[in-house]
């Protein structure tokens, strides 16, 4: 299992490599549409839709807290392990993998068990105000009190 994190690292570290080379719409790199008008320096960046605002910061971390929420009867692997392995890598974020129970979670379709860091309940409790942002899972057990509390 650690070979296989490894590797997912490893790919995430390129796949993070290569988007640095591509500048989004919208950045500094990007070329304005022609006769636009600049916006001023106090004004807040657009947000098109599908997109995540700026991190502004409301919880005073000092990088954004992401909870990555698996449930422990069955969660899809890919979902669970790309974003870990994506997030923490870049370093942009302080992560955290989380399951609804202090056990390991059974990963589908392959028959991977993965153990998580912490629980949710241990994660609220160390953290009352809560993460910047949540990334929930495709999950077997939806309707799980513990996912949904």
């Amino acid at each position: 299992m650690k070979t296989f994190l490894a590797v997912l690292v490893l790919v995430a570290r390129l796949v993070l490599a290569c988007g640095a080379l591509v500048a989004p719409p919208g950045t500094a790199v990007a070329q304005e549409a022609p006769g636009a008008v600049p916006a001023g320096p106090a004004s807040a960046p657009a947000v098109d839709a599908g997109e995540l605002p700026p991190y502004l910061n409301p919880h005073g971390h000092a990088r954004p807290l992401v909870a990555i929420v698996g449930e422990n009867y069955w969660t899809e692997l890919t979902d669970y392990v790309v974003p870990y392995g994506i997030l923490a890598a870049s370093g942009a974020a302080e992560v955290v993998a989380l399951a609804t129970q202090p056990a390991p979670i059974r990963m589908f379709p392959a028959p991977v068990n993965v153990q998580p860091q912490s629980t949710t309940a241990a994660f609220d409790a160390a953290h009352p105000e809560g993460a910047d942002y949540v990334v929930v899972l495709a999950v077997h057990r939806d309707a799980d009190p513990t996912l949904l509390a």
